[in-house]
C-alpha cells in the first residue's frame, strides 16, 4: 500500500486512480521506480533519471548547481495570454446578439408572409368546381397546423 502511503504523506487531493495514474507516468519517464506485485505497491523509489534519482555525494572541493526554481509569476503570465486569447477568438456576446436580432426579425417577416398569404387565399372565390367537403379540406390545409 505503498501508493496509499505516499498519497497522504504529501497530501495529494486527487482520487486514488488519479494518483494511480500519475505514479505509472512518473514510472514510464524513468522518475521512480515502483516495486507491484500484482495491484498492489509494495516500494517506491526515485529513479535513475539525472536531476531525479539519488545523487552520489559530491567530490571534495566539487559544487553543485542548483535545479532553477520554477517560476510560478511566468508561468501565471503565460497561462493569462492563453486565456486572453482563448476569450478573443471567441465570437464576442454583441455579435451573437446581432446575430440573433437579425434572425428574429427574418422569423418575424416570415410570419407577416404567411398571414397575408392566408388571409389571400381565404378571400378567393370559391368556385362551383369545389364542394362544401373538397372547401373543408382545402381550408383545413390552408390553416395554422394545431400540432
Amino acid at each position: 500500500m505503498a501508493s496509499t502511503r505516499l498519497a497522504a504523506a504529501v497530501g495529494y487531493p486527487g482520487s486514488s486512480v488519479a494518483f494511480a495514474q500519475l505514479l505509472s507516468g512518473m514510472e514510464r519517464s524513468g522518475v521512480i521506480k515502483r516495486e507491484v506485485r500484482g495491484k498492489r505497491t509494495y516500494r517506491i523509489t526515485l529513479g535513475d533519471v539525472e536531476g531525479f534519482g539519488p545523487a552520489p555525494p559530491p567530490a571534495a572541493g566539487e559544487t553543485r548547481a542548483v535545479p532553477p526554481e520554477l517560476d510560478y509569476d511566468e508561468l501565471a503570465r503565460r497561462l493569462l495570454v492563453q486565456v486572453v486569447r482563448a476569450l478573443a477568438a471567441a465570437p464576442s456576446t454583441d455579435r451573437l446578439a446581432e446575430e440573433n436580432l437579425r434572425l428574429r426579425e427574418q422569423l418575424r417577416s416570415a410570419q407577416q408572409s404567411i398571414a397575408l398569404a392566408r388571409e389571400h387565399v381565404r378571400r378567393l372565390p370559391v368556385t362551383a368546381d369545389l364542394d362544401d367537403s373538397e372547401v373543408g379540406v382545402l381550408q383545413r390545409l390552408l390553416s395554422p397546423s394545431s400540432d
